[in-house]
């Protein structure tokens, strides 16, 4: 009798969830009713728990069905996340997210720095900045190694002799797999080819502090450890590695902050103050309090960066390397 009554509160619990997922608060609710009789504690507090989430729920429903009337896209995404959080498969917020994205995504680019931007699928991929690299390697004494990504739009694929993606992964996965777009309020990733956000399968998916990309059997952690900061970071945690000895990517806003705490891009515990590289029209700069040593030069605060500079403040010593465009290092 005591299992019957465990199985029942199970299937009806587990019922609840899946209501949940859909957004259908009402059932949800009505299901959990069913089981109060048995007096289950824990029946009782999952209850207001879905009541205080349908509260919620109508509320932003209400707000995301005014803002595709209005045609209000970039107020949409954000509605329609909030409510995927709630409801993860309800049907319209995903519908309303994706027209949304179709609305506002950035258009499908490529760039050669040798013959300039060229069409595909009818749209145009400007370059990051007339006379600066789409990407670079970012050598930290004492730190590590990282690979820099200036573009808006970042590809990934698997690292070959014909690679043209701007983070090359050693692993088994597509050559292209998938994109990284950058607008001004949030990061989407696009799927070419098979992914997982968070063990959920994706298409197109906004990208969260904390989130995890799988590529085949390529494991990613997306970092936004800086909340001023529009810049991230990509670590591979599944034993994988890019064609360079680097410890992660980083995609290069218009910030960069490094620093002693765990509140930085990336972490240099010996640092008393935080240093920063920064976006200064078409070039590449940094700053800190007091002298920067720049390639033999003495600066105060700030000093612009060439593609191959070295700066050295209070100790730490970090040094800029160009990629060549479709190269990968010897023996990758």
């Amino acid at each position: 009798a005591e299992l019957a009554v465990l199985e029942e509160l199970a299937r009806g619990w587990t019922l609840a969830q899946e209501l949940v997922s859909r957004g259908e608060f009402g059932r949800a609710l009505g299901s959990l009713e069913r089981l109060r009789r048995h007096g289950f504690a824990p029946v009782d507090e999952y209850r207001r728990q879905i009541q205080r989430q349908r509260d919620e729920f109508e509320q932003l429903t209400k707000q995301l069905h005014e803002a595709v009337e209005k045609g209000n896209w970039r107020e949409v995404i954000p509605l329609a996340d909030r409510i995927l959080t709630l409801a993860p498969d309800h049907g319209s917020a995903k519908k309303a997210r994706a027209r949304a994205w179709q609305t506002v995504e950035p258009p499908t680019v490529i760039y050669s720095r040798s013959t300039g931007p060229s069409p595909r699928n009818g749209t145009i991929d400007p370059p990051t900045s007339p006379g600066w690299p789409r990407r670079m390697l970012l050598w930290i004494d004492g730190v590590g190694g990282f690979l820099a990504c200036f573009a808006k739009r970042v590809s990934i694929g698997q690292a070959s002799p014909s690679a043209c993606v701007d983070v090359p992964i050693l692993a088994d996965i597509s050559r292209l797999h998938v994109y990284l777009t950058r607008d001004a309020e949030a990061y989407l990733v696009e799927a070419l080819r098979p992914t997982r956000l968070n063990q959920k399968q994706v298409d197109k998916a906004m990208l969260r502090d904390g989130d995890r990309l799988t590529l085949g059997t390529c494991q990613m952690r997306f970092r936004q450890p800086v909340a001023v900061s529009s810049t991230a970071r990509l670590e591979i945690v599944s034993g994988h590695r890019l064609p360079w000895a680097v410890d992660a990517v980083l995609l290069m806003a218009e910030t960069c902050v490094l620093g002693p705490g765990p509140d930085c891009h990336v972490a240099v515990p010996e640092l008393e103050r935080p240093v920063i590289l920064f976006r200064k029209g078409n070039e590449l700069a940094i700053r800190a309090n007091g002298e920067i040593s720049v390639d033999g030069r003495l600066c105060c605060n700030q000093a612009v960066l060439n593609e191959d500079s070295t700066a050295s403040i209070e100790g730490l010593r970090l040094t800029l390397e160009p990629v060549t465009a479709g190269r990968l290092p010897a023996g990758a």
